[in-house]
């Protein structure tokens, strides 16, 4: 099976307004960016994957994915996951390859959580769904074909994306890692990456930031 991630990125500029009792606006930008940069390093590690695209606005955003080795997609207007999303998901259909869609926001994941969702995708006609802590956001959407199903990204995204699974009659797998579900919106989930085991980029600047 081929597979190709997507990891669709908001500007900078503007991301992780919710993070802002804590962190200042320049300050964010440089977690977005570390963040970007750990999952990144995961996927291009990860075997299994032949590659990924990187779908943003931004441009400085576009140039940490040509520098790490991602195939940067540029985006003429941000306009929501689901329209990024489904920019790289037209190009991995072309080549007849499954896709998996991370945020740029899990930076805990790891080579071997891909690895992992790769495996269960395989087979036939699959998705794979790994939800946020909170159980309403998609993680992770590996979807074997690319654009087996339609992306439902939002609110309560993760129960639509398997709804949608289901009313085609796909099979479909979840995938609970916390590495994965941990996805940082907000102060307290900024608190936990912190506190976490690990020293990825994200978890350095934070806890330099947070005197840890």
């Amino acid at each position: 099976m081929r597979a190709f991630a997507i990891v669709p990125v908001r500007r900078l500029s503007a991301c992780k307004s919710r993070l802002s009792p804590m962190l200042s606006q320049g300050e964010r930008a440089e977690l977005c960016k570390a963040m970007l940069m750990d999952v990144l390093d995961a996927l291009l590690k990860a075997e299994g994957l032949e590659g990924a695209f990187v779908v943003s606005p931004d441009a400085e955003a576009l140039s940490i994915a040509k520098s790490a080795g991602a195939e940067p997609i540029r985006e003429d207007e941000e306009a929501g996951v689901d329209r990024a999303a489904a920019l790289a998901i037209k190009r991995c259909a072309e080549l007849g390859a499954a896709a998996l869609i991370i945020p740029s926001d899990v930076p805990l994941i790891e080579p071997r959580d891909v690895e992992s969702m790769v495996r269960l995708a395989s087979g036939g006609r699959a998705v794979v769904l790994a939800p946020s802590l909170r159980m309403d956001g998609t993680n992770a959407l590996l979807m074997n074909p690319a654009g087996v199903i339609p992306t439902r990204y939002g609110s309560d995204s993760f129960k639509l994306h398997l709804a949608e699974a289901s009313s085609r009659g796909i099979r479909a797998a979840i995938y609970a890692s916390h590495r994965v579900m941990l996805d940082v919106d907000l102060p307290e989930d900024a608190a936990e990456l912190a506190r976490a085991p690990g020293s990825t980029r994200s978890q350095r600047m934070l806890r330099s930031v947070l005197g840890q």
